[in-house]
C-alpha cells in the first residue's frame, strides 16, 4: 500500500506542476461545475481509499517495505506511462489553439496513459489479494476508463470533423 501512496503523491505533484507550468488555459473557457465536482470527488475518494488501506495494513501486521521484482516491474510501467503522459501534455501545450496534434497511433494518448497509470495502481492494490481497498481501486480504474474513453471518442470525432483531410 505504501507504493500506491508514493505513486499517487508523485502523480498528484506531477499533474500540479503540469497545470502550473505547462498547460495553457484559455481565459474564455471554463470547466463545467459537474466535471469539477466529479474530479474533486474522484481524487478525494482515491486518496481516502489509499489512506484506509494504509490504516488497514498498519494495524499490527508487519508489511515489507522492500520492493519485490514484481513491484519494480509495476513501478517501471508507471514511470514509463507517466513520462509519456508528461511529454504528451507538453506537446499539446506547444500547439497553436485548435491545431491538430501529431500523435501516431491514438488521438488522445495522454488519456490512454492515464488509464494505464490507474491500472498500475490497481495491480498494486490486488497483488497481495482482494480486499475493500482493491475494490476501491477497481472502481477508480473503471471510472477513469469510462470517463476518459468518452472524452477520447469526443476528441477523435472533433478531429475527424475539423481536420477531415489531415486526420
Amino acid at each position: 500500500m505504501i507504493f500506491i501512496n508514493v505513486l499517487l503523491w508523485v502523480q498528484g505533484n506531477r499533474r500540479l506542476y503540469e497545470c502550473l507550468h505547462i498547460s495553457k488555459f484559455s481565459k474564455t473557457s471554463y470547466i463545467n461545475v459537474s466535471h469539477y465536482i466529479a474530479g474533486m470527488a474522484h481524487y478525494t475518494l482515491v486518496s481516502l481509499a489509499c489512506y484506509l488501506g494504509m490504516r488497514t495494513y498498519s494495524s499490527g501486521e508487519s508489511v515489507s517495505l522492500v520492493p519485490t521484482f514484481f513491484d519494480w516491474l509495476i513501478m517501471f510501467a508507471y514511470v514509463v506511462l507517466a513520462t509519456r503522459q508528461y511529454y504528451a501534455h507538453r506537446h499539446l501545450a506547444s500547439l497553436v489553439k485548435y491545431s491538430l496534434p501529431n500523435f501516431k497511433y491514438v488521438a488522445s494518448p495522454h488519456y490512454l496513459q492515464e488509464i494505464g497509470i490507474y491500472a498500475t495502481l490497481f495491480i498494486f492494490s490486488v497483488k497481495d489479494g482482494w480486499d475493500i481497498v482493491s475494490c476501491n481501486f477497481l472502481f477508480a480504474l473503471v471510472f477513469v476508463t469510462v470517463n476518459l474513453s468518452i472524452s477520447s471518442i469526443e476528441t477523435y470525432r472533433y478531429y475527424q470533423e475539423k481536420f477531415k483531410d489531415e486526420f
